[in-house]
């Protein structure tokens, strides 16, 4: 895991004051690359029970849109990980702070929560639309601040690490990251 650490140390201070630095859950395959969703209502659940359970949050918010979606302007750069022993993978993604608005469809509602704490935001969502059915994502968002670059890696790793853990059915908990 020293590897991991030390690779995302790097990326976190080549972009963090220009980009958005975002851990999303997915999943990797040769054929579709990374798919940024959880895949089963089950799991976006106990991720969003384990959020719920935390009585510490400084700030929760809600919010719901319908027929847009707000996503990034532009991906700045992107790390992507095999989680060896786990039911997801993860890609740090720097993304630009400018984002826009995007029509999806009539019929889109997507429910999303932000909880904070310190210098993460975790990002849980349920999309629905006629065009994909039921999408759940999860992400923490990283937000710059005084600590190492290596400490904020670490940091960041070790809470994917619990949200994985989560909902690890097999709860194996020997994790090894592998770049690609």
């Amino acid at each position: 895991m020293e590897n991991t650490i030390s690779e995302i140390a790097d990326f976190i201070k080549r972009y963090k004051c220009v980009a958005n630095i975002n851990f999303t859950l997915g999943k990797y395959t040769d054929e579709f690359n990374f798919e940024k969703n959880l895949f089963h209502e089950e799991n976006y659940n106990l991720i969003l029970n384990l959020l719920n359970s935390n009585d510490n949050w400084e700030g929760k918010k809600e919010n719901t849109l319908n027929v847009n979606n707000k996503t990034t302007f532009k991906i700045i750069d992107t790390l992507i990980y095999k989680i060896q022993n786990s039911p997801y993978d993860m890609i740090v993604t720097a993304e630009s702070k400018k984002s826009q608005t995007v029509y999806i469809s009539e019929e889109y509602i997507k429910k999303e929560t932000f909880y904070t704490r310190k210098c993460h935001t975790f990002h849980i969502s349920h999309e629905n639309s006629i065009q994909y059915g039921n999408v759940y994502n999860f992400n923490i968002i990283f937000t710059k601040n005084e600590s190492t670059d290596t400490y904020n890696s670490h940091s960041s790793l070790l809470k994917i690490l619990d949200v994985i853990k989560t909902v690890d059915t097999c709860g194996k908990n020997n994790y090894a990251f592998e770049k690609l």
